[in-house]
């Protein structure tokens, strides 16, 4: 279980009773422990290669060896993110200083800002900000729509983080539609799934549902149906309550 995620409302954890709230006679009415047990139950589900550095397979073996990654597949996400990966479990100022002598280097190279722009998200939000930023851009003046979408991705994630939703919603929304024309369907998915669980943290749960509801009438991939489902369980299992009209679907 995700930490901090209540098995059911009213479950005392770390010292903190979470308290139901019921809506009233609006249409779409709540009844949410904070808007937690349903976070929980779509954070469980949204592991993801995008989502998460750790997904890589263990920890990194150290700065060389990520370097060493880089230099085999320099155009592949999954070697870059390995600098993230080690800046989390190890000395993240080394980290950012290596990246930095490198991006002085090469400033334009996009993939250089977005991870330095990572690894200072927890030190500097805003150069991070412009760093994930101009990194989008670049991959968006080298016609590279995948990278873009990894970077847009990044970027909703970050401003999630920052409370700043509806920039985070864009960012997902514009990711989504950039995977999807260059055929990363799993990532469009994934990215379709944040702006999903982004509505729910602001409550919009109906804009939610029916993005689910969407992506499972188009067919979409497991990944997606694992978040529907943990959706169709909250609603089972009383977490939320919703009264909607299936016919807005079509």
């Amino acid at each position: 279980m995700v930490p901090g995620c209540c098995k059911r409302p009213g479950v005392r954890q770390s010292g903190k009773r979470l308290r139901c709230i019921q809506g009233g006679g609006n249409p779409l009415r709540q009844r949410i422990v904070h808007s937690h047990w349903i976070t929980c139950a779509l954070t469980v589900a949204l592991v993801s290669p995008w989502a998460h550095a750790e997904d890589l397979g263990g920890p990194p073996e150290g700065l060389a060896a990520c370097e060493r990654s880089v230099r085999e597949r320099p155009g592949d996400y999954f070697p870059w993110i390995c600098f993230d990966a080690l800046a989390r479990d190890g000395d993240a100022t080394a980290i950012a200083r290596s990246l930095e002598n490198r991006l002085q280097i090469e400033p334009e190279d996009p993939w250089l800002r977005l991870m330095l722009g990572l690894i200072l998200r927890r030190s500097d939000a805003d150069r991070a900000e412009r760093l994930i930023r101009a990194g989008a851009e670049g991959f968006a003046e080298r016609g590279a729509s995948e990278e873009e979408a990894q970077a847009r991705f990044l970027l909703g994630r970050f401003f999630r983080r920052r409370f700043r939703q509806e920039e985070g919603v864009a960012q997902f929304e514009k990711a989504a539609d950039l995977a999807q024309a260059a055929g990363a369907d799993g990532l469009s998915i994934l990215a379709r799934s944040e702006k999903c669980k982004t509505w729910i943290l602001q409550g919009r749960l109906a804009e939610a549902w029916f993005e689910l509801k969407r992506m499972e009438q188009q067919g979409a991939a497991n990944l997606d149906r694992r978040i529907a489902s943990n959706f169709h369980s909250a609603l089972a299992n009383g977490a939320i309550s919703l009264n909607l009209d299936e016919q807005a679907l079509h």
